[in-house]
């Protein structure tokens, strides 16, 4: 994620992911509580209305609630800066419900419509062309056959792992624990990457990956309880494919940092679903591929050195 000291060269969907996913985290200790709690309320609102149906069936709803605050206390914190921008937040509720999360369409398409916000000027005089042009993209996801995608989900690099290497004893004794026989070799594939869900996530194998933290992932464990973690390597076992995960563990809701804000209780329950304050463990877990959901954002040094914030990424489907 590109920081905002590169702002005269950002793209618009670095500039969407600054606001939707690291605003937050980077303003933290910039901003007063209520200032952040503020901005907090346009972008938590953005983000329910974005991809996840995190509150069923009330997500367009909270959402709701938390720009219509916004848009009630902008007064206090911008000067004569009101524009169209905030009205048409409170069509995001019926957007929602009726055509489903904005990156079905685009997360900014208002900005289209009413032209370029800073400078207050009005949009195009051609709105049958925009409305023509995003309804064409409409229909075309709807219409879009995924059996014509030759990608199949399932593991990817193959390699063998060295018998000094240290994950070997672990996948070593996994073997002895699952499998009657005596065959290491055949039973145990490994490989550095895995499609799940037409989505591609890497292992601490993958050194191709270079800086790009994909490797840390939201995936579910046991009766379904969410849990967080990086993945160690992916290894297949009679057809079955597996990922050995580093668990992080939850210490605390990220609420807890904003207690002082008067917006707390508003946005105490959507915020805490979509940031978490991660300590790192000793423990590793073997999770079978189906069970990992989502591909995290982490910011290490947003609460000190011995915790992790992150966040998952809402939608990996967008055309911004």
């Amino acid at each position: 994620m590109r920081g905002i000291e590169d702002f005269s060269f950002i793209k618009a969907i670095e500039l969407k992911n600054l606001l939707l996913y690291g605003f937050i985290p980077h303003f933290i200790h910039y901003l007063t509580i209520d200032q952040l709690c503020f901005l907090s309320l346009l972008v938590i609102g953005i983000r329910l209305l974005h991809a996840d149906n995190v509150f069923k069936p009330i997500t367009s709803a909270t959402a709701n609630n938390l720009l219509c605050r916004y848009y009630a206390d902008h007064h206090i914190y911008f000067f004569h800066h009101a524009n169209l921008v905030l009205h048409l937040h409170q069509h995001f509720q019926d957007i929602y419900k009726c055509h489903g999360p904005l990156s079905s369409v685009n997360t900014f398409a208002q900005e289209d419509f009413i032209g370029y916000i800073s400078k207050n000027k009005n949009g195009t005089t051609s709105f049958h062309n925009l409305l023509s042009y995003y309804y064409n993209i409409d229909i075309l996801l709807t219409n879009f056959n995924e059996k014509k995608k030759c990608a199949v989900d399932g593991p990817l690099d193959l390699f063998s792992l060295a018998y000094n290497h240290p994950l070997f004893g672990e996948l070593f004794d996994y073997h002895q624990q699952m499998c009657n026989c005596n065959n290491y070799n055949m039973c145990i594939k490994t490989y550095r990457r895995c499609r799940v869900l037409k989505q591609i996530f890497h292992s601490l194998q993958y050194t191709k990956r270079k800086n790009t933290i994909s490797y840390f992932v939201q995936y579910l464990f046991l009766s379904d309880q969410t849990e967080f973690g990086t993945i160690k390597i992916f290894f297949q076992h009679h057809g079955q494919t597996f990922a050995l995960i580093q668990n992080f563990q939850v210490i605390n809701a990220f609420s807890d940092y904003l207690k002082e804000s008067r917006y707390y209780d508003l946005l105490k329950q959507p915020i805490d679903s979509f940031y978490f304050v991660l300590k790192k463990t000793n423990i590793n877990r073997i999770v079978s591929v189906e069970k990992i959901k989502k591909h995290l954002i982490i910011f290490e040094d947003a609460l000190g050195k011995s915790h992790v914030l992150t966040t998952p990424v809402s939608s990996m489907t967008e055309h911004d």
